[in-house]
């Protein structure tokens, strides 16, 4: 045993030299600095951008790893598979002397709401040490603006059944940022036909209302309503059900192939502040078959209630 202890004792002093012996006298010697500025981008610099306007521009820091002497170095612009044309970026970053830290200025233009679009930067006389290629991302969200939350629709969805002239009040209608065109969330909810029919929980409790778009912008002169699914049906004879994929109403205009001066498109009437929502049309389920019936009554929605 004491053998053992022994040679387990001498082995492990043996190491100990040898390990002593290699750190003794050895110098450490760091990577090697970059080349010229050695420029790159920070961490910090965000790579998402969220835009308010669809024009306009924004900062991008720059950085490099030597401070003396005032330089410029290139920067190249890789612009994303559908971003030809929006963005413009300075083909040089400089820096004055002393400073490691710079920014360049991004111009974009015309850009798309809602939809994202990409931009990558190369910094050409770079660092291996650093961020060398950045992609950010832009995107200009669509922001619809509140033009009333106080607004009345005089209804007329049920017209056929007797309902005519129905106040539905306390809308909130907005206004898209770019086009002419407006939008409120669907009143026909389950208060509606709580209030019409005393009919209650038609529609489930988590049911989102979809909104009814006044469109101004696809035909001139005019606001048209696409054929809108409101979550419901109405079966003659029977009532209404929970049905999420009935075409519920929408302008008889172009929804029916019907562009006739008797079944105009809503119109606005800025001194009044209402909209004539035009011909209209409401489907209804004829014992299977779509009945089409055309509202008589005229529907307005009021902005200053």
């Amino acid at each position: 045993m004491n053998k053992i202890f022994n040679k387990l004792f001498w082995v492990m002093a043996v190491c100990g030299l040898a390990m002593a012996a290699c750190s003794d006298g050895t110098d450490w010697n760091p990577g090697a600095a970059a080349d010229g500025q050695g420029v790159f981008f920070p961490s910090s610099q965000s790579n998402s951008m969220t835009m308010a306007e669809t024009s306009g521009s924004f900062e991008v820091s720059v950085f490099r790893t030597v401070s003396s002497g005032a330089a410029t170095a290139q920067i190249t612009a890789t612009p994303g598979e559908n971003a030809a044309g929006i963005f413009t970026v300075p083909t040089e970053v400089s820096f004055a002397d002393g400073a490691t830290e710079s920014k360049i200025t991004v111009a974009y233009r015309n850009m798309e709401r809602d939809v994202p679009y990409a931009l990558t930067l190369t910094a050409v006389d770079s660092t291996p040490y650093g961020i060398t290629n950045l992609t950010i991302n832009v995107i200009s969200p669509l922001v619809w603006e509140v033009v009333s939350t106080d607004a009345m629709l005089v209804d007329n969805m049920f017209e056929a059944f007797g309902a005519v002239g129905v106040e539905l009040t306390g809308i909130t209608v907005e206004k898209h940022p770019d086009l002419d065109r407006y939008r409120f969330k669907s009143p026909y909810g389950n208060s509606y036909f709580g209030a019409l029919f005393g009919i209650g929980g038609l529609l489930a409790d988590d049911f989102v209302p979809p909104y009814i778009e006044l469109d101004g912008e696809t035909y001139p002169g005019g606001y048209y309503i696409t054929v809108t699914k409101l979550g419901w049906r109405m079966i003659n004879g029977v009532g209404p059900e929970a049905d999420n994929d009935w075409g519920t109403f929408g302008s008889v205009y172009g929804n029916l192939s019907n562009n006739l001066p008797a079944y105009p498109l809503g119109s606005y009437n800025d001194a009044e502040k209402v909209f004539n929502l035009g011909a209209l049309f409401f489907c209804i389920d004829n014992s299977g078959a779509e009945l089409n019936y055309v509202l008589k009554a005229t529907t307005l929605l009021y902005l200053n209630n």
